[in-house]
């Protein structure tokens, strides 16, 4: 499961990494997130965008723009089902009618600086590590060993929401721990980790046995993990003291 990311860095900053254009619509809205949850707002990168600018039509192979968190098939009858559908697994992703349409056209990437994950009960205990399934718990942040972002993969669809106007929801695509995510828990999302590997994502053009090949587990080296407050655990909390190391469980939980 991914149910938490940090997307902090400012739309110019992400544009240059990822070689993308941005969404007018971005510029003077966008706000930094430490504690983005499922059903807020993120930015995601999508190919071959058509945008009005000063009127006029214009085509980006890629662009910066934004989403609502948690996927809404296009068939969807209520829009609310996107609430549960903010992760999809690598395993069934291509089958399953909620996502399979948007595996085939609809792939996108969500660049972030750092993302969330809490100790498993389940999983420390099968590791021979087990902790009390009652006492809250603990969440640790994954962010890039050699800065800038991870690139994740996602999947993305547009549609007509409930007012009229369109409404684009995505999902991020989750897979086995690497040894790093692995000692707290056995899910991690799926990167895209080198310029090749987002390139071929992006391609509609590209076999679906390539992109099936891109769902496994970033490489161990590629990961830095850290132990951070128990306030992550409210989406309402935000700010960039959440990503701050707690060494012990005897620091304080405020932020």
């Amino acid at each position: 499961m991914c149910g938490r990311i940090v997307q902090s860095s400012s739309p110019e900053e992400i544009a240059r990494e990822f070689g993308a254009a941005i969404d007018p619509v971005m510029r003077g809205t966008w706000e930094p997130h430490w504690n983005a949850a499922p059903t807020s707002t993120a930015a995601l990168i999508a190919p071959h965008a058509e945008v009005q600018e000063r009127g006029e039509t214009v085509v980006h192979e890629r662009l910066l723009t934004y989403a609502r968190w948690g996927l809404v098939p296009h068939w969807a009858k209520d829009e609310t089902l996107g609430n549960r559908l903010f992760n999809a697994r690598a395993e069934t992703v291509d089958t399953l009618p909620s996502f399979r349409d948007a595996f085939k056209s609809g792939r996108v990437i969500v660049p972030i600086d750092a993302f969330y994950e809490w100790e498993n009960p389940e999983h420390l205990e099968a590791l021979g590590t087990p902790i009390s399934k009652k006492a809250p718990k603990q969440p640790w942040a994954f962010l890039p060993a050699s800065g800038g972002h991870f690139a994740l993969a996602g999947l993305a669809s547009i549609r007509t929401g409930a007012n009229g106007a369109p409404l684009r929801t995505f999902t991020l695509i989750t897979t086995e721990a690497n040894a790093v995510v692995g000692r707290i828990h056995d899910r991690m999302p799926v990167m895209l980790n080198t310029l090749e590997e987002r390139a071929a994502w992006l391609n509609e053009r590209t076999p679906i046995a390539e992109i099936r090949s891109l769902l496994g587990p970033a490489p161990d080296a590629l990961v830095l993990s850290r132990r951070v407050s128990r306030a992550v655990s409210n989406a309402r909390n935000e700010g960039p003291r959440l990503l701050e190391e707690i060494p012990d469980e005897s620091v304080g939980l405020g932020l």
